[in-house]
C-alpha cells in the first residue's frame, strides 16, 4: 500500500499535482478509526492495511503540505465530526463493526469527489497508484482470519473503489476530447 501512493508522492513533489490537504487528512482520520477498531476486534490482517493506507494519507499531507491544496470546507468538518460520532456506537455497544462501516461509508462519501475528478480528468492521475491500492486490498482478503466486517469490509471496499479508478483512468485516456481539440459530430 506504501508503494501505491509512492507514484503519487512524486507528482506531488514535481509540484504536477495539488492534493487536497483536507481529505487526505480526512482519509487519515478515517482509516486509523477503522484500523483501531479491527484491532480492538482482533482483525490483524484489517487492521495493518488501514494504518498503512493511514501512513499513505499522512505523508501525502507531509509532502503536500508547500504546494498543497488548503482549503478547509464546511463538507470536511461535517465529515471529520461524523467519523468522530461513529466511535460513539464502538464504545456504547461494543460493536467496532459499526464504526468501521461508518467509517467506509464517509471514506465512499469523500471519495465521490475524487470519482467525478477523475472522469473529467484522467490524465491527471496515474492508474498504478490506484491498482497497488486494489492489489494491497485483495491481499488482505486473503489474509481474513473471518468474515466480519472489521476483517473485509474496507478491504473489499479498497478493492472495488480502486479498481473502478484504475478503470476509469485506463478507459477514459484514450478518450477524453481536451478543450484544444476541435469537436464535431460525424454521421456513421
Amino acid at each position: 500500500m506504501l508503494a501505491s501512493v509512492w507514484p503519487y508522492l512524486q507528482e506531488v513533489r514535481a509540484k504536477k499535482v495539488r492534493p487536497r490537504l483536507a481529505a487526505w487528512e480526512t482519509l487519515s482520520l478515517l482509516t486509523a478509526v477503522a484500523g483501531i477498531a479491527s484491532l480492538t476486534d482482533g482483525r490483524f490482517a484489517a487492521a495493518v492495511l488501514m494504518f498503512v493506507m493511514t501512513c499513505s494519507s499522512l505523508s501525502v499531507v507531509w509532502f503536500g503540505r508547500k504546494h498543497g491544496d488548503r482549503r478547509l470546507e464546511t463538507y470536511d468538518l461535517v465529515s471529520r465530526a461524523i467519523v468522530i460520532l461513529g466511535i460513539v456506537p464502538w464504545f456504547i455497544f461494543s460493536a467496532p463493526s459499526i464504526t468501521v462501516l461508518i467509517a467506509l461509508l464517509l471514506d465512499f462519501v469523500n471519495t465521490l469527489p475524487s470519482v467525478l475528478h477523475t472522469w473529467e480528468k484522467p490524465h491527471g492521475q496515474a492508474w498504478r497508484v490506484y491498482f497497488l491500492a486494489a492489489l494491497a486490498g485483495a491481499f488482505t482478503i486473503l489474509a481474513a482470519s473471518s468474515w466480519r466486517p472489521t476483517a473485509i469490509a474496507y478491504p473489499i471496499y479498497t478493492v472495488l473503489i480502486n479498481f473502478v479508478l484504475a478503470s476509469i483512468i485506463l478507459l477514459r485516456q484514450n478518450h477524453v476530447i481536451t478543450k484544444k481539440e476541435p469537436f464535431e459530430i460525424r454521421e456513421l
